[in-house]
């Protein structure tokens, strides 16, 4: 009995120890470091959005780094400007990529929605775009959460909207009420790929 208690204790500590260690490195990264010097292949830099979440940011890069450096790696390495839109596979299902090319929507036309498994690392390649965030209190379930997909689609009313450029990335978690690709600065086509990264609860 004592041996069995001795244990059940150890590993509490065990796992707590793991836990705080997860979160002291977390607290140690920034965006702006894990994101200097990146660049897409044809050489435009990555920036970050003043926008993203720096605490989730860190915690889901800190729990995640080979996910992340893998996401990063194919945007280097792949010829974006020119691959057929489509699915593309990084690292199985834990990260992929969705090419995306077509016109932009209006307001009406471009769907609210929210994701529970995967991070949205949204990068334009082409022309320019508005994203928009909505607050959860304000949106109304449309379409119920399809597993297939990872999307709850809403009504929503806006609160944010920001112009994107190539390279400036936004990063939406599950749980934030977003669209994206809508008409901006007189273009009515885009380009841009989503890497869908695996959230870490």
């Amino acid at each position: 009995m004592k041996r069995s208690l001795h244990l059940l204790v150890l590993s509490v500590l065990v796992i707590l120890f793991a836990h705080s260690d997860v979160n002291a490195q977390a607290k140690k990264i920034t965006v702006e470091q894990v994101f200097k010097n990146k660049k897409l292949a044809n050489g435009i830099p990555l920036i970050p959005d003043a926008s993203i979440d720096k605490t989730a940011f860190a915690k889901q890069y800190t729990a995640n780094k080979a996910l992340w450096d893998k996401a990063f790696a194919y945007l280097n390495k792949t010829n974006l400007d020119t691959i057929a839109p489509g699915k593309y596979p990084i690292a199985g299902d834990s990260v992929y990529a969705v090419v995306i090319a077509g016109p932009t929507k209006t307001p009406e036309q471009a769907k609210w929605e929210s994701h529970l498994k995967y991070i949205d690392f949204q990068c334009v390649l082409k022309n320019a775009e508005a994203m928009q965030t909505a607050p959860m209190s304000t949106a109304t379930i449309t379409n119920p959460y399809d597993a297939k997909t990872d999307n709850v689609n809403y009504n929503a009313t806006m609160e944010i909207s920001r112009l994107v450029t190539p390279g400036n990335i936004l990063l939406f978690f599950p749980g934030t009420v977003h669209r994206a690709g809508l008409k901006a600065g007189g273009y009515d086509t885009e380009r841009r790929v989503v890497i869908k990264i695996m959230f870490s609860n």
